[in-house]
């Protein structure tokens, strides 16, 4: 019996199939249908995590510059005042370099054309 069973063509074979509880058969078919439909669905939704930690993570990043700007702009340490800082006055000069009065963007006055 078990030799004209392996003898017996594909299509005679009894098939593997699948019932619900209530002995109704499971088309294998439509299952597969929804288990790739399903995981298709993770996958965009994983995809979609993703992008948003990426943009979360560009969003941080750009705050902390910001805050750091600000935290540079109202106080006074060594890092700040290392670098040129408009804001930064001691007894009326600045350490930002000076533009030179030859320079084309700066308009000549009369005192100075006078002298």
């Amino acid at each position: 019996a078990a030799a004209a069973a392996a003898a017996a063509p594909a299509s005679e074979l009894p098939e593997a199939a699948a019932y619900l509880p209530s002995g109704e058969r499971v088309d294998e078919a439509h299952s597969l249908d929804l288990f790739w439909k399903r995981y298709n669905k993770v996958l965009l939704d994983r995809m979609a995590v993703e992008r948003d930690r990426d943009d979360s993570l560009a969003e941080n990043q750009q705050l902390r510059a910001l805050l750091k700007q600000y935290l540079d702009g109202i106080s006074v340490n060594e890092d700040v005042l290392s670098q040129n800082n408009s804001l930064f006055i001691v007894n009326h000069r600045s350490n930002v370099p000076s533009i030179p009065v030859g320079d084309s963007r700066v308009a000549p006055t009369a005192a100075a054309a006078a002298a």
